[in-house]
């Protein structure tokens, strides 16, 4: 197997195939990075998470990066956490551009899912997050 570095050479071909699909969908999107890995904190449901938020067709969007596949986790968590957090932290700040999820494989795709909005994933997330106190109650009783 040829090797460039410690890499085999079909990775980094398949990394390099990949980036410049993202390339051309950023240019297409007239994506523009505003904020990244933006540290948050909700003090209303007490969680924090790391955002990205993008201006995507000159519309404030928030997304995240992903290497693999997608997951329904993934929707819970741009849909459901971070836009919460967001809307806590920046209530004069609206998103207008919905969510993007942005992902890589191995095999050199890229992919790109959007959506306006998924109040489900919100609800669902906030189940969540009171399955996590529940279940820290329970272990604190063993």
């Amino acid at each position: 197997m040829r090797r460039i570095g410690t890499y085999p050479v079909d990775v980094l071909e398949n990394a390099i195939k990949a980036f410049g699909s993202a390339e051309r969908w950023k240019s297409q999107s007239r994506m523009e990075v505003i904020e990244s890995e933006l540290p948050l904190v909700s003090e209303r449901y007490k969680f924090g998470g790391t955002l990205d938020a993008a201006m995507v067709h000159d519309r404030l969007s928030l997304g995240d990066w992903k290497t693999g596949k997608l997951y329904d986790s993934h929707l819970i968590q741009v849909c459901g956490g971070y836009a919460l957090l967001w809307e806590e932290n920046f209530p004069d700040r609206p998103i207008t551009g919905g969510f993007n999820l942005l992902s890589f494989t191995k095999e050199g795709d890229f992919g790109h899912k959007w959506w306006q909005d998924v109040p489900e994933a919100k609800r669902a997330f906030l189940l969540m997050r009171e399955l996590y106190d529940l279940v820290d109650k329970i272990k604190k009783r063993i």
